[in-house]
């Protein structure tokens, strides 16, 4: 009899420790999806460069751009002979380093899309 009793309290005992375990386990697997659900979405925000330079050679130069993001820009005239602003999300690219590295010519400047104005030469 003080076999089976002794029986019965490791089983309890083992079946406590299982259930303990699974419990912890259990909540850090509902903690992590709980944690990765309320994540924010990252924030995108647009970015405005205007070009400084006057001519053709100084386009893929990042000293040649400043950032107009947070300020108005000056007025360009549209003529098309060199870009004035550029515009787009911090999610296509990070600073006008990343887009020049993606446009590293005049013309390919010239030709993408995020050029919203130009300006003429001189």
């Amino acid at each position: 009899m003080l076999t089976l009793t002794k029986a019965r309290l490791r089983a309890i005992a083992i079946i406590t420790l299982v259930f303990t375990v699974f419990s912890f386990v259990g909540s850090q697997w509902l903690f992590a999806i709980e944690h990765k659900d309320n994540e924010q979405p990252e924030k995108v925000a647009t970015l405005r460069y205007q070009y400084t330079g006057t001519n053709q050679q100084d386009v893929t130069d990042k000293d040649a751009w400043n950032d107009v993001t947070n300020t108005p820009p000056d007025s360009c005239d549209n003529e098309e002979e060199l870009p004035c602003i550029v515009q787009f999300d911090s999610s296509d690219y990070t600073s006008i380093e990343a887009f020049l590295l993606d446009h590293p010519s005049f013309g390919e400047v010239m030709g993408a899309e995020e050029l919203i104005s130009t300006k003429s030469e001189g």
